[in-house]
């Protein structure tokens, strides 16, 4: 999972691993955008303050995780 900006999100996998040279195996990722990186973005921050990440203190500074959407 990866979110650039809070505007693009990417899920899956790059299949950039030797064992995928064979060609027996592929790996699939997506490109998200709209409202649905926003949720992705509450996922990865969930999951980064579950393994002892910092988050901001205040409201206002988690805006800047959460642009608004198109």
């Amino acid at each position: 999972m990866m979110v650039i900006d809070g505007s693009i999100g990417y899920v899956g996998g790059t299949g950039i691993e030797d064992h995928y040279n064979d060609e027996r195996f592929h790996d699939i990722m997506m490109r998200l955008e709209g409202p649905l990186v926003s949720q992705l973005q509450a996922v990865f921050l969930l999951s980064w303050h579950f393994q002892g990440g910092p988050l901001p203190d205040t409201a206002e500074e988690l805006d800047r995780f959460f642009p608004m959407q198109p």
